[in-house]
């Protein structure tokens, strides 16, 4: 059987050997409990998450995080903290006095999605690649392994608020975006489901766009579902609807970040409808 959540085989080509060799030698999860569970054990992975949650207590493992540098954009090693609803991310070496360095990153999980990242368009570290999406920026993670990216995106989940579906009044401020992911649970074989949005822009203009991210295991780049375009206010509601048969994440995407001095005021509703079909469909 194919991998689950999408990872189905190297992603930009690189390392594909760590991905082949996986399943064959238990390997030490970092910030995991003090007894893994047995080899591809994905249940009891993420089932001892569960009390982590509960205690309110600290979850920590390394991560790989794609961040801007001197040096330009890279894939920097990271230990990532999750405590109540909130992010860190620390750098792995020590200072100069011997003291743990300072969080790189602090970020509130506050209208947060989590989705799997099939095929990432530059080589990674690992093939396990998933992002945190929120409504200011997307971040990219790369796990050591498969365990540790679903025990990492369960663990999110289990304390990030999901994004408000409806709002009347959402500023946008310039050189700024927002971005709307919608969750497609798992359905069953003949089931699917449809996304629907109508939204409009108070004045002036503002660009739009939106891609789907799947998660199974025949998912490829993310499907381009609304290809960008600017929308003045004039021209009234934008609406439209998009239907999937797969797990994923509708991911749309306001765009202020061409204008340098004016705020957009942004009026937008997103529903989302499941249908599961008894028998075959015609």
């Amino acid at each position: 059987g194919g991998a689950p959540f999408g990872w189905g085989g190297d992603a930009g080509g690189a390392h594909h050997q760590h991905h082949q060799h996986h399943h064959q030698q238990q390997q030490q999860h970092d910030g995991y409990a003090a007894h893994p569970p047995s080899e591809g054990d994905l249940g009891a992975e993420i089932a001892r998450l569960k009390p982590v949650r509960a205690a309110r207590a600290r979850y920590a493992g390394k991560l790989h995080v794609l961040a801007r540098g001197v040096d330009g954009m890279r894939w920097r090693v990271r230990t990532g903290e999750l405590v109540g609803n909130e992010l860190r991310l620390l750098r792995t070496s020590k200072s100069k006095s011997g003291r743990p360095r300072r969080a790189a990153f602090v970020k509130g999980l506050d209208a947060a999605e989590v989705a799997v990242v099939a095929r990432a368009r530059a080589p990674t570290p690992t093939p396990f690649v998933f992002q945190l999406v929120t409504a200011q920026r997307s971040l990219l993670f790369c796990a050591p392994d498969e365990p540790s990216a679903h025990a990492w995106m369960h663990a999110i989940r289990s304390v990030a608020t999901p994004p408000p579906l409806m709002s009347d009044e959402q500023r946008i401020a310039p050189r700024n975006r927002l971005v709307l992911p919608v969750r497609a649970d798992p359905t069953e074989a003949n089931g699917t489901t449809t996304f629907s949005w109508e939204w409009s822009v108070r004045r002036k203009d503002i660009g739009f766009e939106g891609y789907f991210e799947a998660e199974d295991e025949d998912a490829q780049y993310p499907v381009l579902v609304i290809k960008w375009a600017r929308h003045a206010a004039e021209a009234g509601k934008v609406v439209g609807s998009y239907t999937v048969s797969r797990p994923g994440v509708l991911m749309l995407c306001w765009d202020n970040t061409y204008s340098v001095a004016t705020a957009k005021i942004l009026s937008y509703r997103v529903t989302k409808e499941t249908q599961v079909f008894s028998g075959s469909r015609s």
